[in-house]
């Protein structure tokens, strides 16, 4: 077992890094056995683990609705024989005429304006959402919402789980606003590490863990070869951690969690795009200076 510490220890600025191996594991798992246990390389492979340390290429998806053409406002009345159907809207003191629907035109969903008041409602109209049968949809507040965008948001968002369960899911881009003009093709790239023990939270992302983030788009050269620019590489989690270095603390107040790879984090983002270029079909690899 000695034999084996001394052995990994050696190879410590041979291409392999003291966190990297005190990340595996393995050096924690030999010390644990007895110094007179007698090991097989395949033993000492085997308790090497690298699934913490092993970075995801992933990408924050909206699993969601995003129509095209949003929401168009239009004055229409329903006529009555619509709430003659099984089913249709009715709500207790809305006329049979409901006017201003504002339907959704990929799944003809509506957003319509009602009127109800009772002893406990002080506002008279009231907006509801329709699906594309008619129908009111389950979830909202029985008498419908204060205004229209608040029906929208709610709209969407059930359109969204909608979109969900089918699989139907999105790209989010939230940054592309900050990309260089010209370029095709924008994404934004995120390295993940889905088992780190740590718990991070980046500023500028959903997802938990995030190593770094990328942000590329498609361009051409003068000679027409296609390269995969790369707008920017950035890391919520180094920046917290050297804010924390010097003794500011992120912005929830928080300490900020160990980080797997504490150092070439821009070296393993250029990897991973080396990659992606490649397997893109790509030409090259291009960069933003600063």
């Amino acid at each position: 077992m000695s034999q084996w510490l001394g052995t990994l220890r050696a190879l410590i600025g041979q291409g392999i890094k003291a966190e990297e191996l005190e990340t595996s594991g393995v050096i924690t798992r030999l010390t644990r056995l007895p110094p007179e246990a007698k090991l097989s390389r395949g033993r000492v492979l085997r308790m090497i683990e690298l699934a913490a340390v092993t970075p995801r290429l992933v990408g924050e998806a909206r699993f969601g609705f995003a129509s095209a053409a949003g929401w168009r406002e239009m004055c229409r009345r329903i006529p009555d024989r619509e709430f003659k159907r099984p089913g249709a809207a009715r709500v207790r003191g809305v006329p049979r005429s409901l006017p201003d629907p504002l339907p959704a035109r990929s799944l003809a969903w509506a957003i319509v304006r009602a009127r109800h008041s009772d002893l406990f409602t002080v506002s008279r109209d009231w907006w509801c959402v329709l699906n594309e049968k008619g129908q009111f949809v389950d979830g909202k507040p029985w008498h419908g919402f204060a205004t229209p965008e608040q029906a929208m948001e709610f709209a969407e968002s059930r359109l969204s789980e909608r979109f969900g369960a089918l699989g139907k899911d999105r790209a989010l881009t939230r940054w592309e606003r900050y990309a260089l003009p010209g370029g095709d093709g924008y994404r934004e790239f995120l390295v993940q590490l889905d088992d780190w023990t740590g718990d991070y939270h980046p500023r500028h992302y959903g997802r938990g863990n995030v190593l770094a983030h990328v942000r590329t788009s498609v361009r051409r050269t003068q000679d027409g070869r296609r390269v995969l620019f790369l707008d920017e590489v950035q890391s919520d989690w180094h920046a917290d951690l050297h804010a924390a270095a010097k003794g500011a603390p992120d912005g929830d107040g928080a300490p900020v969690p160990v980080c797997a790879v504490p150092q070439g984090v821009a070296l393993l983002a250029m990897k991973l795009m080396l990659w992606w270029a490649q397997r893109t079909g790509m030409d090259g690899l291009a960069w933003s200076h600063g």
